[in-house]
């Protein structure tokens, strides 16, 4: 498959972009890390609810329904055509087209975990902050990845290291796997597979 690029004329982290690249992957799926799902993976509990921001066409919900089939996922994506995909992919999964910064229709603490995989690098600090604010209310637990020792580019606006993101949340665990980090804020610390 052709390696997807941005289309002139469309802004870089807006609905259009996302719709573009899912429909460029479609039911393949978009991520190529999938090696990076087995760290938020092992943290995650056998049984219980679970929300993933920013979950895309699902492919770490098809690997939640393969390995922990008892968890009660919820996907959120801005992406209408992410959404429809993910849910031709994972019809046991609830998805929910939306942004976790403008309402999304959930609960205090609806769900025991809030999962959220290389999304956050594409907000400012000041929308992170919020996006944080916000996952924290909906969940008792937070767990994301994010590159580590990369350069900001066309969509990958904030870059994180220890002390960006001791400032965000001085509680917050990060935990360094191959190019990225774990981050775990709330609950429990859970042992990772490094």
């Amino acid at each position: 498959m052709k390696p997807y690029s941005l289309p002139r004329g469309v802004t870089p982290n807006s609905v259009e972009h996302w719709d573009t690249l899912y429909a460029h992957y479609g039911d393949a799926g978009v991520r190529s890390a999938y090696e990076l799902f087995q760290y938020p993976l092992a943290v995650l509990p056998n049984a219980g609810s679970v929300l993933e921001v920013g979950c895309g066409s699902g492919d770490f919900a098809v690997l939640c329904a393969r390995e922990r089939p008892a968890l009660a996922f919820v996907g959120l994506d801005l992406s209408p055509v992410a959404i429809d995909i993910a849910r031709r992919r994972v019809p046991t999964a609830r998805f929910v087209c939306g942004s976790i910064l403008n309402g999304a229709p959930f609960g205090d603490r609806q769900f025991d975990v809030a999962v959220s995989i290389e999304v956050i690098e594409h907000f400012t600090l000041d929308e992170t902050t919020a996006v944080l604010a916000a996952l924290k209310r909906v969940a008792g637990r937070v767990v994301l990845t994010t590159p580590r020792d990369t350069q900001p580019d066309f969509q990958h606006v904030t870059i994180f290291d220890r002390e960006s993101f001791a400032r965000l949340d001085p509680a917050a665990r990060l935990t360094e796997v191959p190019g990225h980090w774990l981050i775990e804020i709330g609950g429990e610390a859970c042992a990772t597979a490094s």
